[in-house]
């Protein structure tokens, strides 16, 4: 009877073969450096390159586009989409700054927005202070043009943490407090002079259309805490 022998062979691969992972084993993950956070830079000619060349040399953050007015900075960040926008409140003229928040905001729900702010009078601007965005954050001028400063606030922004500097922060919070205030105060109005189903509304003196405008007016210009 014939006896079968089996020969096992030792098969050598070349140097420089690849060899074809196996299962189980998992190969160490390559590292991608973070991308940088793109901003646009919306200020006077002067401010803005003073604020451009502080960021030029911090890592990590990349001025995507600079305007001086209304029309390019919206355009601008359009455009590119930048993950934070520093916007001047006096934009091109006085509080212009902050109507171009509020279109930046409908155009780019996803940027983040630095406004760069003055000294700002509680009282002066009490008008106004539906116009100061709850979501954005606030850096004063003088600190605008500390490149150190500033990186820390986009990196913060970035990462969807709000920033409020101390000098300006408790006024910027009055103007919020104000807004809440005069939004429950309309609220209240219009609750006031919602006429009953089948109801008749009054017409006397003080009364009516004019009169009720004349109470909130009077209700509008009490004085808030501040």
């Amino acid at each position: 009877m014939a006896r079968v022998v089996r020969v096992r062979r030792r098969v050598r691969r070349p140097q420089g073969t690849p060899v074809a992972p196996q299962p189980g084993i998992r190969r160490p993950a390559v590292s991608t450096p973070p991308a940088d956070i793109t901003v646009v830079l919306a200020a006077s000619t002067s401010q803005r390159t003073l604020i451009a060349s502080k960021l030029a040399g911090r890592p990590g953050i990349k001025v995507s586009a600079m305007a001086g007015d209304e029309r390019s900075t919206v355009e601008a960040v359009a455009k590119s989409a930048p993950d934070a926008a520093i916007i001047d409140m006096d934009l091109g003229a006085p509080l212009a700054g902050l109507a171009v928040c509020r279109q930046i905001q409908r155009i780019a729900p996803t940027t983040a927005i630095i406004l760069c702010v003055g000294d700002l009078d509680p009282m002066a601007l009490r008008p106004y202070s539906r116009d100061f965005g709850t979501s954005w954050s606030y850096v004063h001028r003088k600190r605008a043009t500390d490149g150190e400063h500033m990186r820390n606030v986009i990196q913060s922004v970035s990462r969807g943490i709000q920033w409020l500097d101390p000098e300006i922060g408790k006024i910027v919070q009055v103007f919020w407090k104000t807004a809440a205030q005069l939004r429950e105060l309309e609220a209240q109005v219009m609750k006031e002079e919602a006429v009953p189903e089948g109801g008749i509304q009054s017409t006397t003196a003080g009364s009516g259309y004019q009169g009720r405008a004349r109470s909130l007016d009077v209700r509008r210009n009490q004085r808030f805490d501040f």
